[in-house]
């Protein structure tokens, strides 16, 4: 299916920003909640610290994803839409990649304390840019109807 032509329109694509930064944020939020709460390493009531760190952070999180998305992401995949490389590949590969990037930005780790070159922070960006870019590209992205499916 990879070889297909695929086409998007801006009131798929609007959703598919804000789909692709939902799974981006809840792969982010989750992993830095549990990173949190064990290097608090408190034997008891670990599952609450995670769950406040969660909540606590996702509004945040979820912004600078957000704004990655439209400010990085659009561009980078306008860029590539007119190129003619629309398919899921490729935008997962453009989702790790910008969010590998971003994960060594001074703005997201003073904001949630990540050292720099931190490789399990790095590792968890990759995972949820991937996802968030196949998230978008199936919400934004389908067949062309001008290709015969025969």
């Amino acid at each position: 299916m990879e070889d297909a032509v695929y086409e998007t329109t801006p009131l798929r694509a609007i959703p598919a920003l804000f789909g692709g930064a939902a799974a981006g944020t809840a792969i982010i939020v989750l992993a830095l909640a549990v990173l949190h709460a064990a290097a608090e390493q408190s034997g008891t009531a670990v599952a609450i610290q995670v769950l406040n760190a969660a909540v606590i952070m996702m509004p945040l999180v979820f912004m600078f994803v957000f704004v990655g998305a439209v400010f990085a992401a659009v561009p980078a995949w306008w860029v590539l839409h007119r190129l003619g490389r629309r398919g899921r590949t490729d935008a997962v590969i453009l989702g790790a990649l910008l969010c590998a990037a971003g994960a060594h930005l001074p703005v997201f780790r003073d904001h949630f304390a990540m050292p720099q070159g931190e490789p399990a922070a790095t590792a968890v960006m990759v995972i949820a840019g991937a996802v968030s870019g196949m998230v978008m590209w199936r919400i934004a992205y389908r067949p062309s109807a001008a290709v015969s499916t025969a």
